[in-house]
């Protein structure tokens, strides 16, 4: 017997067609569709400000994310040279200090690698003569040195400053003394450093005693110096001013006794230089007959002389302070400087207790007992 299917339609119609089904299934369509649109405007909202940003910066170049990783800055070859600012390969930036007591008498003159010193001190001695003494960097091609006088105590002040290597034809009792006592790095042209001195023949004793560069490096070496670091401190430096920031400063003559002893600078503007005189005559440098110019000159007024000892020598105070006059881009600055202890480096302040910045280069210290003048122009 043949039995009639029923059809039920409920349980047989395609699922897509089954109202409750459809109707959720089409609900989270719609849903969805409008999240993805919405999403899809978002982003394109964001691709266009991000367009309109790099329009603004650089020419429509997207703006890239943050660069997070560590960024190594590489190390400076060339730093300031302690001594004098210049800048130097980073190895000859702090090499151990050469000071030499130079001759100057006017039978000494001219003088040999004066002008590639990097500090210059000048001062009087004995008689109304001046002496000076220079401190290089063994790096700097000096040439021959000298004429090498001896040693006065006071200049020993300003040698303990650097640690430098001292190098003298003998000297003041007073002066070998302080050598000893304090255990300074002595080089004595006249005693155990003869090997790195010598006589040009062509002069007269005792003003024709000489070292030169490369005996410098030697002696440094030999003395266990040369791959040392020393560690005073420094003073500031800078750039020249502009030549339209330069000041009119024209002249000025430092009255130490005479006129064989006086000294004198006259400003070049546009080198921003000043041209040193000795005595009447320009400051040359027998190395290359080119007058000594310094790019800073300060004036540093002390005490009157404070004792005279046998043969005339002198005594003069400076561990201090008291005035100082900083001549530089064609100004005339006053200050103050300041010395508190031996191995105490000189500072030199404006008057606004700032200390003074130099011009990268050669400076000029001259040392002028009170009350010597120096009048400027």
């Amino acid at each position: 017997m043949k039995q009639k299917l029923k059809h039920n339609k409920s349980k047989h119609q395609p699922n897509f067609l089954q109202k409750p089904f459809w109707h959720k299934r089409a609900v989270r369509y719609s849903v969805l569709a409008v999240v993805i649109l919405a999403f899809s405007g978002l982003s394109v909202s964001l691709a266009a400000m991000q367009y309109q940003v790099a329009d603004d910066q650089n020419d429509s170049v997207p703006v890239k994310p943050a660069d997070q990783s560590v960024v190594v800055v590489p190390e400076p070859t060339e730093l300031p040279r302690q001594l004098d600012g210049v800048i130097v390969p980073k190895a000859s930036a702090n090499l151990w200090p050469v000071a030499v007591m130079y001759d100057n008498n006017p039978a000494a003159r001219p003088h040999a690698g004066l002008a590639t010193a990097s500090v210059v001190y000048n001062t009087l001695v004995e008689g109304g003569a001046t002496r000076i003494m220079a401190v290089f960097s063994p790096d700097t091609k000096a040439g021959r040195i000298g004429p090498v006088r001896s040693a006065r105590a006071y200049y020993l002040e300003w040698l303990s400053e650097y640690e430098g290597l001292y190098v003298h034809a003998g000297g003041s009792p007073q002066a070998m003394e302080t050598i000893s006592a304090f255990s300074l790095n002595d080089l004595n042209c006249i005693g155990a450093g003869a090997r790195y001195c010598y006589r040009d023949r062509t002069g007269f004793a005792p003003h024709n005693l000489f070292t030169d560069d490369e005996k410098m490096v030697y002696a440094l070496r030999d003395m266990a110096l040369l791959d040392k670091t020393p560690s005073y401190k420094t003073w500031r430096f800078k750039d020249d001013d502009a030549l339209p920031d330069r000041g009119t400063f024209k002249t000025v003559t430092l009255k130490y006794s005479s006129g064989t002893y006086n000294a004198r600078y006259d400003y070049n503007r546009e080198a921003n230089i000043y041209q040193r005189l000795n005595g009447n005559d320009p400051h040359l440098d027998r190395n290359t007959n080119q007058q000594i110019a310094p790019k800073n000159v300060i004036i540093q007024v002390v005490p009157p002389i404070s004792g005279i000892h046998e043969k005339g020598r002198i005594d003069l105070s400076v561990t201090s302070s008291g005035r100082a006059v900083l001549l530089r881009d064609g100004l005339v600055i006053e200050g103050r400087w300041v010395k508190p202890l031996r191995v105490d480096r000189t500072v030199f302040y404006a008057d606004d207790g700032t200390e003074l910045k130099l011009n990268r280069g050669q400076t000029w210290v001259e040392v002028l007992p009170e009350p010597r003048e120096f009048p400027i122009e």
